[in-house]
């Protein structure tokens, strides 16, 4: 892994690791979380996005799809949301989305839209910009997403 970072490489197998065992984290927080480039976390995202294709392309490795069921608990608990949504959400994405659909999109634009659409059938209100911040996505792509269900 010539010309890589060695936080860069071990923040790029923490990713690994979490994808594989379907845990809810983007590459986004764990560059925030190790930064191997001091200061820039713009740049230590860009690192170990690269650092992690490299590994993945070296070592042979599968790539995991990540699941948007994954992100639902996560989302919910830092809305403070009832514990229900999370199962309507659930079964919403489970019944409503092919995993077809998903190649090369982002699972968290997913899991956000179907919160979104389970506050909106049952007459409660709760706001795109709301759920952007917590999925760290913009309203336009939950926008997007919500099109796409």
């Amino acid at each position: 892994m010539r010309g890589r970072s060695i936080l860069g490489i071990a923040s790029a197998c923490l990713y690994y690791c979490c994808k594989k065992e379907r845990y809810p984290i983007t590459l986004k927080e764990i560059a925030e979380n190790t930064s191997p480039i001091k200061n820039n976390a713009t740049n230590s995202f860009k690192h170990i996005k690269k650092c992690f294709t490299l590994i993945v392309k070296k070592l042979g490795l599968s790539s995991y799809q990540k699941d948007p069921v994954d992100y639902i608990p996560k989302f919910v608990s830092e809305l403070g949301l009832e514990s229900y949504v999370e199962h309507l959400a659930i079964q919403f994405i489970q019944k409503n989305l092919p995993s077809s659909v998903i190649n090369g999109k982002n699972p968290c634009g997913y899991a956000a839209a179907s919160i979104y659409l389970v506050y909106r059938k049952n007459n409660i209100k709760i706001t795109q910009v709301e759920l952007g911040k917590v999925s760290e996505l913009t309203d336009a792509t939950i926008r997007a997403r919500i099109r796409e269900h």
